[in-house]
């Protein structure tokens, strides 16, 4: 009887480990996909900015 308290006892204690990891992934996962989604809008950013250089340049090219 005390052999199958300590399996239930062990089983248990790996079920609640797994939910943890579990939890721990899907913190992992969304943390990543909000990195990835302010990233994006950095590059968008990046890419406003040189379109603007490149449109000063021209109009400055253009007034010489």
């Amino acid at each position: 009887m005390e052999k199958l308290r300590i399996k239930q006892d062990q089983a248990h204690q790996i079920e609640w480990e797994l939910k943890k990891r579990n939890q721990e992934s899907n913190e992992l996962v969304g943390a990543l996909q909000q990195c990835q989604g302010l990233l994006g809008q950095e590059r968008g950013t990046i890419e406003e900015m040189k379109d603007g250089g490149d449109n000063l340049r021209l109009k400055s090219n253009m007034n010489k």
